[in-house]
């Protein structure tokens, strides 16, 4: 291959840049179902989440932005990855990430950004986002649909409605 997959390609001019002008074969992101990566990532949620001398004890995470997950047909992938690309990569995380969690501090909470049945055993707590509108009247009715919606793939969400609203953005 001397040329990036044809799904870059498809992209609107601009938008493979935004994530940094890879070439084939170049790593993007770690492999997160690589043992290796999973210690590591083990290794720093207890120096987060534990409460002593070494540890930040915090309540938990706000996890944000999970749309740019690795996605690209032809990606190259190391030797012992489970060879998972977009959305199955980003459940196989928030699963891994979840779990290691709760086993760490039973109580921390997890906010996430994703409000798809298929990722309602990742979080404790759902982010609606921020809202980009043309009008301010919009809102109420925005966040209300956006709350109904949440309910009806996960009815034990706790709601946080933290969204920026973006007017004319």
């Amino acid at each position: 291959y001397e040329k990036p997959p044809f799904q870059v390609e498809r992209n609107p001019p601009g938008r493979f840049a935004k994530f940094g002008g890879f070439s084939f074969g170049q790593s993007i992101a770690p492999d997160i179902t690589l043992p290796s990566v999973r210690k590591k990532i083990k290794e720093r949620l207890h120096v987060f989440l534990e409460d002593s001398l070494n540890g930040y004890n915090i309540d938990g995470f706000k996890i944000d932005h999970v749309a740019a997950t690795p996605a690209m047909y032809d990606m190259v992938f190391p030797k012992g990855s489970k060879k998972l690309f977009g959305v199955e990569l980003l459940k196989y995380y928030l699963d891994f990430f979840y779990s290691t969690v709760k086993k760490i501090k039973e109580d921390a909470l997890i906010i996430g950004q994703s409000p798809n049945p298929y990722f309602r055993n990742c979080f404790d707590m759902l982010r609606l986002g921020d809202i980009y509108t043309g009008e301010i009247d919009n809102v109420n009715k925005e966040m209300l649909y956006r709350h109904a919606m949440a309910k009806i793939a996960n009815p034990n969400w706790v709601i946080d409605m933290d969204g920026s609203v973006h007017i004319n953005y």
